[in-house]
Formats: C-alpha cells, sequence, structure tokens
C-alpha cells in the first residue's frame, strides 16, 4: 500500500520588497506546477504569502510507503523550484524552515 503525506514548508525570506516577495511566491507556484506536470512525484502543490511575517508557505503531497522517500522528494521539488526562479538553498537541511508532514491516506499501489 502507498500511504499519502501532505506536506507543509515554511519559509523566512529577508531583504525583499513586498513586491518581490509577491513576484516570487507566484513565480515559485508555477514552477511547481511545471514540476508536476513533468512528473517530479509531487501534487496538489499550493504557496501562500504573509507579508507581515515575511513567510512563504509551501504544500504538496506525495504517495509512498517510507516517509523518509516521501520527505527526500519533497525537498528534491521544491529546492529544484527555488532555484527555478533564481533563489538559492545553501545550507538547507540546517536551515531553519519547517517541513511538517502529515500523513493522509492509504492508497492502493
Amino acid at each position: 500500500m502507498r500511504i499519502g503525506w501532505s506536506f507543509h514548508v515554511e519559509i523566512h525570506v529577508t531583504d525583499m520588497s513586498s513586491e518581490a516577495l509577491e513576484s516570487n511566491a507566484q513565480d515559485l507556484m508555477q514552477e511547481l506546477l511545471d514540476l508536476e506536470a513533468a512528473g517530479c512525484g509531487i501534487h496538489s502543490a499550493a504557496v501562500s504569502l504573509d507579508l507581515d511575517r515575511e513567510m512563504i508557505e509551501i504544500e504538496v503531497a506525495t504517495e509512498d510507503e517510507d516517509e523518509n522517500v516521501a520527505l527526500a522528494r519533497v525537498n528534491s521539488c521544491i529546492r529544484a523550484a527555488i532555484h527555478a526562479t533564481g533563489g538559492n538553498t545553501p545550507g538547507w537541511e540546517e536551515a531553519p524552515h519547517q517541513v511538517a508532514p502529515e500523513r493522509l491516506d492509504h492508497t492502493p499501489a
């Protein structure tokens, strides 16, 4: 059985104007949609923006029996989208962003 996972990621962004942050969030959403279409292994992507907290929130879903494999896939796709929009992710594994997995359901393999 494959297990559905939803991941919520919060990324704190500094040194960027509100306009640039809004544009970046839109570009990031488009890149995630492009990755979905290309078969990256994620689906149901959503990007929201909290200007007061300077925070971009990303939600994506994937399926895998192993939570660690699902997390690696999500991290890879999100990082690829960030890079495609001109961002960078040095020290991503130690960065102060939150990646919160939520087990959704069991789906047939």
